[in-house]
């Protein structure tokens, strides 16, 4: 299921692996509203994020999938203004 939405670029987050503490995953963090979505970033996705700086108000485009989990891909992002104030 594709999905868009407008929010602000909070910036990517890193993290270790609990199994593998040698392996670094990152997530990327927007804002909407008072709520905040964390996407699993991998190599494709993370590519969609170059030009973006943090604050920047963006419009994103989502594919979530549904099974025994949800899994939240960012297919597209595109920069709406410079900063929010």
């Amino acid at each position: 299921m594709k999905m868009t939405g407008t929010f602000i670029f909070l910036g990517i987050d890193s993290f270790t692996g609990t199994k593998d503490p040698t392996k670094v995953y990152k997530n990327a963090v927007f804002l909407q509203e008072t709520d905040t979505l964390k996407v699993f970033l991998d190599s494709e996705s993370e590519k969609v994020l170059n030009g973006i700086q943090l604050m920047d108000k963006v419009d994103t485009e989502l594919d979530i999938r549904f099974g025994q989990k949800i899994y939240i891909t960012l297919t597209a992002v595109r920069k709406l203004s410079t900063k929010v104030a």
